[in-house]
């Protein structure tokens, strides 16, 4: 019997001496990317004999994108057969060509032969059988489904194939084509639902792909059965049911515009199973008006699905979400370090962009020729795969295989051999070079970006209000430019690829100004508008204002009542309101030298009116001037120099008189009648110097009160126009002491603990915190549960009093925004992510816990609301700080007093004009240009944005402060 060896010559001739090859090596590309793609001939020939073997089918056109040569098996119904005691035979007696598209195997001439049939069994029972076609076809189709759900696995991994848990039965996925092993576009028609069931030990998966309709099972199944208790893990929130609509994912369409796709899952009112349930999808902007489709019947407006999914309001109508589900994507998992164990091939930490590098960079940058084009990447010591943790590294003992790659660059992608190895733990080729001393991230071995793309859209996006759909916009109408078009990356997967990329920037400690240091003395807070979903939000979410179970408990923080200079409520009224109004001095004579004008009946007119505005101003003045009396009388009892003071200056003699009062004096009786505590006016280091002054009267003592502004220009103008310090003003200053020290005492109940020298909290997984700050955390939040206000605290309970209060930051299903710190050099020291509504504990927190020692001017747009909040809770370690309102906001504040407000202070010590209270203002303006990209993130992906802006933010002031 002989064999003959019959050959599908597609292209080249066979070299010589022929080798044996593995059936990857057909691939011309081993990976899903796209790339251009030659026009490939048709070819389909069978062995001589042969008429159950395998067709070989290679077909091609001129494309986008290079497509794999597919294997079209068509196999005869055998059995494998092999009788007791023989051991199976090889799986194939023959060989496979390393020629380039030539496959072999043998054939055997003889029809009569036993041999051929693929049931007969040899004479000699000892003999192996021969081998078949179908043998050898069930050989190939294995090779194939194995590597086709190789790049399908990967696929789902990367974020090419969209894969969401809608509850714990029911999935969704993208359409995979098993043609061009690509997923299906992402058109709604090419969404398919999943169902995975428990019976007892088995668990049942069923999906409704058009591969699981042909062949029972499909990708998308096994994706389940292998790999669904990996990357969809167990969540007690999820519903057990699909039996309400939820939203699947959000992403920009056409070149941005705020127009969105917006994509759901809606169940049917009754009997909901993954056969009547549908996707739907809407078009537009979010305001409802946009174009709305159902997968079930295309054409239909109005059908039943469309009409459940506007009742849930599931888009966003003005950037709300209204209660609904939201599908759960695929999870990474995290190492002990707590990093994403999956983010890529490349996991070597790169140095931060070279326009935005400062001297203090440790991490050396790679030295890349641009011009130079590797003709293949290889395999190093710093090789491995992203599927588990630790990595599987590179093994210089077990083989390799080659197979092209994109790589995709400023102007164009071009085309590459990579080498890699199969991973023993996923049993998949995706061991890979780094590729960083290349200047290149490795995505998933076939997907490769060099370092100056990904910094280009940095460099876009924190210069200018630039999403990544106008970004990816430019750049492929960039790569349009060239003679041969080119085709960019999809949007989603790009996005993908640069938030891994992000994760490896080593951006160091630029959370610092070198000029103010590790623990600025003077800090700027604001909060910002920049939020996401509620629903986007992480169970995992823990701002510093988040209560830790080991925090402290102080039982016996209460609130003080009466701890106003002037203890006596009604009394500050009437002081308020002597002073509020027209001067009284000459009140009595308003008409005077007024002279009646006009004429006719429209003068008549004119002169009753102005008569009746005339006897209202002066009743008005009368009112206030009877006060006066009952003012000196309650000032007097609180101390006899107040009431005297009080006469000399605003008496019934001295108003008559219409004498010139020093507006010193009027400020200083504003002051100690203001609704603020009298630590506002003057906080524990200001009672210090008041003492001594009070002990030692004199200009040196004097001029130390510079941050109790009323006393201090009160002993200024008396030294300056009297060469001395008037008694009563002596007298005034020891009872404002007396009363401030006081109002101290009754607020310190107890001690601010100290610090253990290194130990700090861990808070390294702060995209997970949704916190990041430039200095370690050195305490929890305490608890203060007898104050009612400490358990809710947020804009709606803050309208009392001051009338400045939070509009924009109105809830509407939004997280609040971030609160940002700032120094004085507009250089941002960390954010936290604010989970429902900005507030007064969301400073005081982020303060009590970061700070070793209380800053000594804090700044802030609601500090007269935020001094006694922090003074109330921790008043040893805010006793010292000066808590003032910007400059920009001062106007926002008409019933505070003048001590709240930092340009008070500022007349009184010039170094406060140095602080540039405007500093978060310029910060803020900045981080408005990503509002719009926030707003469509999850959490972990808002905090890697707002992060990598922040850092780029203070690296280019801290270049400039070095020039």
């Amino acid at each position: 019997m002989e064999y003959s060896t019959s050959r599908i010559r597609l292209r080249k001739p066979s070299p010589t001496p022929p080798e044996r090859i593995s059936i990857a090596s057909l691939y011309k590309n081993n990976g899903p990317i796209l790339t251009p793609r030659r026009k490939i001939r048709t070819i389909y020939r069978r062995p001589k004999g042969d008429t159950k073997g395998p067709k070989i089918v290679n077909t091609g056109s001129q494309g986008t994108g290079t497509k794999r040569p597919r294997l079209d098996i068509s196999l005869p119904q055998v059995e494998r057969f092999s009788p007791e005691g023989h051991q199976p035979h090889t799986p194939l007696d023959g060989s496979i060509s390393n020629e380039e598209n030539v496959i072999q195997w043998p054939v055997c001439n003889d029809a009569n032969s036993p041999s051929s049939h693929p049931l007969a069994v040899a004479d000699d029972i000892s003999a192996p059988l021969s081998p078949s076609p179908a043998d050898h076809a069930l050989h190939l189709a294995d090779k194939f489904a194995q590597e086709g759900y190789e790049l399908f696995f990967e696929s789902v991994i990367s974020g090419g194939l969209s894969f969401y848990q809608l509850s714990k039965k029911t999935f969704v996925a993208n359409g995979w084509n098993t043609q061009k092993l690509e997923a299906s576009a992402s058109h709604f028609t090419h969404w398919y639902h999943i169902h995975a069931s428990m019976e007892g030990t088995t668990k049942i998966v069923v999906c409704l792909c058009p591969d699981s309709k042909r062949t029972s099972s499909c990708f998308h199944s096994r994706f389940i059965l292998e790999h669904g208790d990996t990357y969809f893990p167990d969540d007690d929130d999820m519903p057990l049911n699909h039996d309400k609509p939820t939203f699947i994912l959000r992403y920009p369409w056409g070149d941005g515009n705020d127009q969105y796709v917006n994509v759901m899952s809606i169940p049917p009112p009754r009997d909901a199973t993954i056969k009547n349930s549908t996707v739907v999808e809407y078009f537009g902007k979010n305001d409802g008006s946009g174009r709305w489709s159902c997968a079930l019947d295309t054409t239909a407006v109005h059908c039943t699905h469309i009409a459940i999914a506007k009742t849930s309001n599931s888009i966003r109508y003005e950037r709300r979400l209204n209660l609904i589900l939201i599908a759960r994507k695929v999870q990474r998992s995290r190492d002990e370090s707590n990093h994403l164990t999956y983010s890529g091939i490349s996991y070597i930490p790169v140095a931060p962009p070279v326009w935005a590098s400062i001297p203090s960079d440790a991490l050396p940058r790679p030295i890349v020729d641009a011009s130079h084009r590797p003709n293949i990447i290889s395999l190093s010591n710093t090789s491995s795969c992203n599927c588990l943790s630790p990595r599987h590294n590179y093994d210089p003992s077990a083989p390799s295989i080659t197979q092209k790659c994109t790589v995709y660059d400023l102007l164009m992608h071009w085309e590459t051999d990579i080498q890699l190895q199969r991973c023993p733990a996923c049993n998949f080729a995706r061991i890979g070079p780094d590729c960083g001393d290349l200047g290149i991230f490795n995505y998933n071995n076939g997907i490769l970006v060099t370092h100056s793309l990904l910094n280009d859209y940095i460099n876009a996006y924190t210069a200018s209000e630039t999403p990544f759909a106008a970004w990816i916009t430019v750049i492929s109408r960039r790569y349009s430019t060239l003679s041969k078009p080119q085709g960019f990356l999809d949007p989603k997967i790009f996005r993908n690829i640069w938030f891994a990329y992000a994760e490896l920037i080593q951006f160091g400690n630029d959370m610092m100004c070198p000029q103010c240091g590790p623990n600025p003395s003077a800090v700027i807070w604001d909060g910002v508008s920049i939020s996401f979903s509620q629903k986007m939000a992480l169970p995992s979410l823990r701002p510093p204002t988040t209560i830790h179970p080991e925090s402290l408990v102080y039982d016996k923080t209460v609130r003080v009542k009466e701890t106003q200079c002037i203890p006596d409520r009604g009394l500050r009224k009437r002081i308020r309101e002597i002073f509020t109004g027209p001067s009284l001095s000459g009140g009595m004579e308003l008409d005077k030298g007024r002279q009646d004008s006009g004429s006719g009946s429209d003068g008549e007119e004119l002169r009753g009116v102005r008569a009746e505005a005339l006897a209202k101003k002066k009743e008005g003045l009368k009112k206030r001037f009877q006060l006066i009396p009952q003012v000196i009388k309650d000032l007097s009892e609180l101390d006899n120099a107040l009431g005297s003071l009080f006469q000399q200056y605003f008496g019934m003699e001295a108003v008559l008189k219409n004498i010139d009062v020093p507006h010193e004096y009027k400020d200083l009786f504003l002051q100690i009648a203001a609704e603020e505590n009298a630590l506002q006016m003057m906080n524990a280091r200001a009672l210090i110097l008041l003492r001594q002054f009070i002990l030692s009267p004199s200009y040196l003592t004097g001029s130390t009160l510079i941050h109790i502004p009323s006393v201090y220009n009160i002993i200024q103008y008396e030294l300056q126009h009297h060469l001395r310090i008037l008694p009563n003003t002596l007298k005034i200053c020891k009872w404002l002491y007396t009363r401030g020290e006081s109002v101290r005492r009754r607020f310190l109940v107890h001690s601010t603990p100290e610090i253990i020298p290194g130990i700090t909290f861990d808070n390294s997984d702060w995209q997970k915190t949704g916190s990041y700050y430039g200095m370690p955390q050195l305490r929890n939040r305490p608890a203060y549960p007898s104050l009612k206000e400490d358990i809710k605290d947020s804009a709606e309970d803050q309208k009392g009093g001051c009338r400045k209060y939070y509009s924009t930051y109105s809830a509407k299903r939004l997280t609040g925004g971030i609160m940002v710190c700032w120094c004085t050099h507009s250089v941002a020291y960390g954010f936290h992510c604010i989970p429902v509504a900005e507030g007064r504990n969301d400073v005081f927190a982020a303060m009590y816990s970061m700070w070793s020692k209380a800053p000594e001017v804090v700044v802030y747009d609601f500090a007269c609301a935020l001094q006694p909040y922090c003074v109330l809770r921790e008043p040893e370690f805010f006793q010292n700080t000066l808590f003032t309102i910007d400059d920009f906001h001062s106007s926002d504040h008409t019933k505070c007093a003048p001590a709240c407000f930092l340009k008070t202070y500022k007349n009184s010590d010039p170094r406060l004009l140095r602080l540039n209270s405007s500093a978060a203002e310029c910060g803020n303006q900045g981080l408005s240009r990503i509002r719009k990209s926030i707003g469509y993130m999850g959490q972990e992906r808002a905090m890697m944005f707002i992060k990598v802006f922040l850092s780029v933010w203070n690296r280019l002031r801290i270049v400039n402060m070095s020039k």
